[in-house]
């Protein structure tokens, strides 16, 4: 599978046993030619990807976690399931880059709102940047480059909100038109979304990480230029002919 490396998987089809052909077309499946990483160009114009609604995305008052690669100046929504009714059936979450470089993760219930907004980060200078938001027994978290970031909290109803509803899962935007950043613009690499609360000590430990991990839902890494799922339940997005992609390279930290 294409989160594992090509020598890890074929030494893992070898010892379960799987005939030679097998083995060889199972690579040439997963590992095509065209090796490189790409990313979505998000521009202004540009229709957003979504994924249709899906069963492991309704996280109730469960913990979750949503994740993505970024590159902008600009920042916007990044990762969204939230309309713009409110009322039972209408909760939801938004992760949001503001122009100032604070990062918002808002959960919602269709009556009120909890969420918590980080102090301003560096996420907006234009390189690439790991973008992490998490749930864990009520409590919201937010990481930049795996490392946590001071956030305060605002709220009008209380912790542990329901944010099931039946509404698509956008990618760089939300459809709670209410949302000032509604529209990210820059790119995003790998997306991933968790039935969990899980945290990465590093960008190693974030490459390595198993597509057969329990609580991974949704895992998007645009290759071949696709919105092909990577998790089980290969649930794909829905990309615009118009949208562009970029190469990417994860980034070496010094600091």
């Amino acid at each position: 599978h294409p989160l594992f490396g090509k020598n890890t998987y074929q030494n893992a089809m070898v010892q379960a046993g799987y005939p030679t052909a097998e083995v060889a077309a199972a690579l040439s499946k997963s590992y095509p030619k065209d090796t490189n990483r790409y990313a979505l160009r998000l521009d202004s114009g540009t229709e957003r990807p979504y994924a249709e609604e899906l069963f492991c995305y309704d996280f109730g008052t469960g913990d979750f976690t949503v994740e993505a690669w970024v590159q902008s100046a600009a920042g916007g929504t990044v990762i969204a399931k939230k309309g713009a009714p409110g009322g039972f059936g209408n909760g939801g979450f938004l992760l949001v880059i503001k122009p100032s470089g604070s990062i918002k993760f808002a959960t919602d219930d269709g009556f009120g709102f909890y969420e918590i907004n980080s102090s301003a980060t560096r996420i907006l200078d234009g390189c690439w940047h790991h973008l992490l938001a998490t749930r864990k027994q009520d409590e919201l978290s937010i990481y930049v480059d795996f490392k946590k970031t001071d956030a305060s909290e605002r709220t009008n109803r209380w912790k542990g909100l329901n944010v099931s509803n039946h509404l698509r899962l956008l990618i760089g935007a939300t459809d709670q038109w209410q949302e000032e950043y509604n529209t990210y613009t820059g790119s995003i690499g790998e997306v991933r979304i968790w039935r969990t609360s899980i945290t990465y000590p590093d960008a190693a430990a974030w490459e390595q990480t198993d597509w057969i991990t329990p609580g991974l839902c949704g895992c998007w890494s645009f290759r071949e230029k696709q919105g092909t799922d990577c998790s089980p339940q290969h649930h794909c997005l829905n990309i615009s002919p118009g949208v562009s992609y970029v190469n990417w390279e994860i980034p070496k930290r010094t600091d």
